[in-house]
């Protein structure tokens, strides 16, 4: 999964973010969904649809979402009103994953079909990059969930760590595939349409030893990326079927340290490239700036400092315990 969203993203990071929630949630109904709500919606994801989300609100500065599902007892459903916006994968998705707090202040995870009366999805995401990602608006009005399409309470991060980053390695692969995909049409643009700094008695653009030494550096950078994405997705993957909590702190390390790294390279490397090629390569015709403009648009959904500050107490903490866990090396 986490390889499929990278290859990807390579091409085009608005299609692999397109497929982020939906990995996300399908994972949220297979380890936390009841037995209805999984006999309807799984077949319909094995048969080719999505599930968008509808999960973030403006104005909650710590994150929170203050939608409210209220319960209808008489009925054993739910009734569910308010937007939410940045949903990404919502136009021309089959299900709808939504973040919820109830009455009583609980969090939840309702699912509803798309294609319902009271759902308006507006495609109004106007962001300078991930242009085709559809992140715009969904607004309910007197929806009715059945109970047994809520997960109740939901947590998120709290309850399913492995749910949590797994979307942590979804960004991450993003941010490396955008790295990867601007290298690659960059490196191709140097070789047969750059042309060399003037007065510097190059005869090729690629001549130049320090276009050379940024080139290394840039390709050493993201094979490391990639082996750490691999690493870190190996770590969960076991940390998900032991269920130990010290396999689990490694590979929230290894998680959050790849999120920082892919974060720096994909907005590095989509930029540096226009250093090797030139002038000529910020011709609007040829679309370079495609990946500068998804990267630098996609890592803002948190700062990459944060993750490395993350992963760093994680290996406080683990020193502080009197033992040396293998991943703090």
């Amino acid at each position: 999964m986490i390889e499929v969203i990278r290859l990807l993203a390579t091409a085009d990071a608005s299609v692999a973010q397109t497929l982020q929630p939906h990995f996300q949630l399908v994972d949220a109904v297979l380890l936390d969904g009841g037995t209805e709500l999984q006999s309807v919606l799984l077949p319909d994801v094995v048969a080719g649809g999505r599930v968008g989300n509808a999960i973030a609100e403006r104005g909650a500065a710590d994150g929170a979402q203050h939608s409210t599902l209220f319960r209808q007892t008489d009925e054993g459903t739910w009734e569910l009103d308010g937007s939410k916006y940045y949903c990404t994968g919502a136009p021309g998705s089959s299900w709808l994953g939504v973040a919820v707090r109830g009455s009583d202040d609980t969090m939840s995870l309702g699912f509803t079909r798309t294609e319902r009366d009271g759902i308006t999805v507006t495609d109004d995401w106007a962001g300078m990059g991930q242009r085709s990602t559809g992140s715009g608006t969904v607004t309910f009005a007197a929806v009715r969930v059945p109970d047994t399409h809520v997960i109740r309470p939901w947590a998120g991060a709290e309850s399913r760590r492995a749910t949590h980053y797994v979307g942590r390695l979804l960004h991450a692969a993003i941010d490396i595939g955008t790295a990867e995909g601007a290298l690659a049409d960059g490196l191709r643009f140097l070789a047969e349409r750059a042309r060399p700094a003037p007065g510097r008695g190059f005869r090729h653009a690629g001549d130049d030893p320090l276009v050379q030494r940024s080139v290394g550096a840039a390709t050493a950078r993201v094979h490391a990326g990639r082996a750490l994405l691999a690493h870190a997705a190996s770590l969960l993957e076991y940390a998900v079927r032991t269920e130990k909590n010290v396999d689990m702190q490694a590979a929230v390390v290894a998680a959050e340290q790849v999120k920082g790294l892919a974060a720096e390279l994909a907005v590095e490397i989509s930029s540096e490239v226009f250093a090797w090629c030139g002038g000529s390569a910020a011709d609007e015709r040829l679309n370079l700036n495609r990946y500068w403009r998804d990267a630098r648009t996609h890592t803002l959904h948190d700062p990459a400092q944060w993750a490395y500050a993350t992963a760093g107490a994680e290996v406080v903490s683990a020193i502080g315990s009197g033992t040396l866990p293998d991943f703090v090396f």
